[in-house]
């Protein structure tokens, strides 16, 4: 069984290294931004990059984090456009941005639905409450992944830091369904 996904959002953590006045970017960068120090600590900027629209928090002690990416590339560019901003903004003076990819989100479609409860009882490690959630929960120690399945046979990967990470998640993923049988049913098109 194989299944392609397509990453859909990454969460990343970055420094600035250096502290950046929060009260001047808002003063600048308004509207895009906001920033109500009484209810967050940190300002909420959104940004369009190359078509993609970016989210970051960015906090006083120059600590940031990045929302909105689909790839490591996409990351690295937001977080360097977002330092050149700032540069000449003139806000920061070096600009250099350290980054850590947090959290890679991931989806796929299985192609047809999928017995929930039968999933839950057969698949070590998966979780399925429908009164709190409408999909199987399924945790992997290695990698550490978790995985949401649902009944129209959509798949969303969470928890992965590396791309490579998520390839290893989405293989054991698939080899625990097809040894209860999701790939036999996925061949002869069941619904």
């Amino acid at each position: 069984m194989k299944m392609e996904f397509v990453v859909q959002n990454i969460v990343a953590t970055a420094s600035l290294g250096e502290e950046v006045d929060l009260n001047a970017l808002f003063t600048r960068l308004h509207p895009a931004a906001t920033y109500n120090p009484e209810d967050f600590p940190g300002l909420v900027l959104h940004m369009k990059i190359r078509g993609r629209k970016f989210t970051f928090l960015i906090f006083s002690s120059g600590k940031m984090v990045c929302t909105g990416a689909r790839s490591s590339a996409e990351v690295k560019h937001g977080l360097r456009t977002l330092a050149s901003v700032l540069r000449k903004l003139g806000l920061v003076r070096g600009g250099k941005v350290t980054y850590t990819i947090q959290n890679i989100v991931a989806t796929s479609r299985i192609g047809y639905s999928v017995d929930l409860e039968g999933v839950a009882m057969l698949v070590e490690g998966s979780l399925y409450e429908p009164e709190q959630f409408p999909g199987v929960i399924l945790k992997l120690a290695d990698p550490k992944a978790t995985f949401l399945l649902f009944n129209n046979g959509k798949v969303v990967c969470t928890g992965v830091p590396t791309e490579e990470e998520l390839g290893k998640a989405i293989s054991r993923v698939a080899e625990k369904l097809a040894g209860v049988g999701i790939a036999a049913k996925a061949e002869q098109g069941a619904p």
